[in-house]
């Protein structure tokens, strides 16, 4: 098959006024752009503990992120209320053709995230408490008593884990029966 040897343009820049202004948008988020906006977004609400603080400051820089990538509007912190309130961002998102498919890819991103996060937690919880197992094996009572005590425990952290975790199935353990050794007589 041939090859087409041809340069191949990009989306052409939408302009119209807004306020007596002659506006240009670039009508799709380039893939640098979204990368950087990404990371600032997802850094933002995972840095911030107050989790309003943390989702209103992360929209608020994306949406200045995204006039400044895809706009000739001069933006900064201070005015976003503005930028927001006059109408000038609905009219440039709406211009953005790839806009809601960045914000799908963003919340498919933060769900990653936090996915990891809680697989993570929950790992560090587990290996700690088999750490702690394992720091107190020596005290372990091996009599039939204290045998069954650590299988009930066992059962009962078992229960918490399918709890937590409700995918997750674990095999319930069984006690089976041991062979009876036969002592053989020497004759």
């Amino acid at each position: 098959m041939d090859k087409l040897d041809f340069v191949i343009v990009g989306p052409e820049v939408i302009k119209f006024v807004f306020q007596k202004q002659d506006v240009e948008v670039l009508p799709y988020i380039l893939e640098s752009a979204k990368l950087e906006l990404a990371k600032g977004y997802l850094m933002l609400l995972s840095e911030i503990e107050d989790s309003c603080l943390a989702f209103y400051g992360a929209e608020a820089s994306l949406v200045l992120g995204i006039m400044k990538e895809c706009t000739n509007v001069k933006v900064d912190e201070n005015n976003i209320e503005s930028i927001i309130s006059s109408g000038l961002w609905n009219l440039v998102k709406n211009k953005i053709e790839n806009y809601e498919e960045f914000r799908n890819d963003l919340k498919q991103i933060f769900e990653n995230e936090l996915n990891k996060k809680s697989f993570g937690q929950a790992f560090d919880k587990i290996a700690n408490g088999v750490l702690e197992f394992l720091d107190k094996i020596g005290d372990v009572d091996l009599s039939p008593d204290g045998v069954s005590k650590l299988i009930e425990g066992l059962k009962s952290e078992t229960l918490k884990i399918e709890e937590k975790f409700p995918g997750i199935t674990t095999e319930k353990a069984t006690k089976k029966p041991r062979k009876k050794r036969v002592k053989k007589n020497k004759e």
